[in-house]
């Protein structure tokens, strides 16, 4: 069986302009460049120096490095749990689901929930109260503000640090399980053993909490409001 083959047809103009595509885009790149520069004065390396004199970049760059407290905290509590959910008890499903539960909440609906509990009259400084201890303005404090937004980011963060752990912990062989139920290892020692097991787990799980950490504004935003200087 013989096919005619399908009758010539002139390149279009669009195929003809799309083959000098690439050298194109690096003539328009180019040309935005030189105008740029022609148009306007070239401050060089100002901007840094500028931005390395102000005294609030660095305010910011230490409120940073202390909102990075929360991420041992966060790994530490998250392993336990994963440990815990690990050897299995009555309703460990249910308790996994509600851990997971503050992820597929907003995080600004998170942070309002913390600022009406820390509030000056929330549930927080009415159990105070109860203990004959005189209420705090939590967030119009610095230090006790810093509290709060860690214990927020932490509350945040919990439920997918505890599921990437226990996702990690399937991994470790069943017999390592078994000789520390038989040997009886307990406490720090177990948590340690199950640290090396997963280590390469913790390490990513550390660069994802420190990426976010830096990136976390939005708690600070929200809590601010012109009460604390933060």
């Amino acid at each position: 069986m013989i096919f005619a083959s399908p009758a010539w047809q002139p390149p279009s103009v669009w195929h003809s302009f799309s083959r000098f595509g690439p050298a194109a885009k690096w003539i328009a790149f180019i040309c935005f460049v030189c105008v740029v520069i022609l148009c306007n004065a070239f401050v060089g390396f100002s901007n840094y120096v500028t931005i390395m004199q102000d005294e609030v970049f660095w305010q910011s760059v230490f409120n940073s490095i202390v909102l990075l407290l929360y991420i041992p905290l966060l790994m530490f509590f998250g392993l336990c749990v994963a440990i815990y959910l690990r050897e299995g008890f009555v309703l460990s499903g249910l308790y996994k689901g509600i851990i997971v539960f503050p992820e597929i909440i907003e995080s600004l609906t998170v942070a309002g929930i913390f600022s009406c509990l820390f509030g000056y009259r929330g549930p927080v400084n009415a159990l105070l109260e109860l203990f004959k201890i005189s209420p705090l303005y939590w967030l119009g404090n610095k230090t006790s503000a810093f509290v709060v937004i860690i214990l927020c980011i932490i509350y945040t963060s919990f439920g997918w640090q505890t599921m990437i752990f226990s996702g990690a912990l399937t991994t470790v062989p069943q017999e390592i399980s078994s000789l520390i139920k038989v040997d009886g290892v307990r406490g720090l020692k177990r948590i340690k053993i199950y640290m090396y097991e997963i280590r390469k787990t913790i390490y990513h799980s550390f660069l994802l909490n420190l990426i976010y950490g830096f990136s976390a504004f939005f708690h600070n935003i929200y809590f601010n409001k012109g009460r604390s200087r933060i």
